[in-house]
């Protein structure tokens, strides 16, 4: 659903019709943050040549129990995905039904976080390894055909996994570098896979950090997370 508003507002801005509405609440509070990247690293830069060496590091591993992890790591897609991924180390299960309000801040992170990504997607045309070495079939061949090859920066998968990850280290704190650590390696993977540079994981990160922040210094979403942290602690 999310991808076919995407191509609905695209159409709409080439056709010169009204601009769709966001699929986000929070977006309106935050949108000024897609400025703040550098944008996608330029020809000869030493991240470039940085991007390079990881994805050979990430090819060299492909028959690793490391990248039959980022495999399986590359089937998240949505959030009720990602709260099953992360249960086991809160200790809890997350989902819509057995930690509602948990639910309700997660998905406006993760929603607002989506959509930023993808705005900034749109401005960065930038091909994805298996574009720039069309003889490697990535990780999980079978899920390449759903990735646009010319949508590399940032990563989808590895902001949402870090938009999850930032709020539930705020909820738990005490489980904090757990959940953290969870969320860098299934951003890791994504490199790994060879779906994404290692500066698309990185600008992700950063993306979602600031997106965050700037959702912090709102009274609602403050509110929903303090609902957020007495559900965690059995309140």
């Amino acid at each position: 659903m999310f991808r076919q508003v995407i191509i609905v507002c695209m159409m709409a801005g080439i056709l010169g019709l009204s601009a769709c509405k966001s699929s986000s609440p929070d977006y309106d509070k935050v949108k000024g943050v897609q400025h703040q990247l550098p944008g996608k690293p330029v020809d000869g830069s030493q991240q470039l040549q940085a991007d390079e060496q990881a994805y050979q590091q990430g090819l060299s591993m492909r028959d690793t129990e490391r990248a039959k992890e980022a495999g399986r790591h590359a089937e998240l897609a949505k959030l009720p995905d990602y709260e099953r991924l992360f249960s086991p180390v809160v200790g809890r299960e997350l989902s819509k039904t057995a930690t509602p309000d948990i639910h309700k801040l997660l998905k406006r992170t993760f929603t607002v976080s989506k959509e930023m990504i993808h705005t900034v997607k749109r401005q960065n045309d930038r091909a994805r390894p298996f574009a720039v070495h069309p003889e490697d079939m990535t990780c999980r061949p079978d899920l390449k055909a759903k990735s646009n090859p010319n949508r590399s920066y940032p990563s989808g998968h590895s902001g949402e996994a870090w938009a999850v990850g930032l709020m539930l280290s705020k909820v738990f704190p005490e489980k904090a570098d757990a959940v953290l650590e969870l969320a860098r390696r299934a951003g890791d993977s994504r490199w790994i896979c060879g779906y994404h540079w290692a500066s698309d994981v990185e600008a992700s990160r950063t993306l979602v950090e600031r997106t965050v922040a700037e959702l912090m210094e709102d009274a609602s979403f403050k509110k929903q997370l303090s609902k957020a942290r007495k559900e965690a602690a059995g309140g």
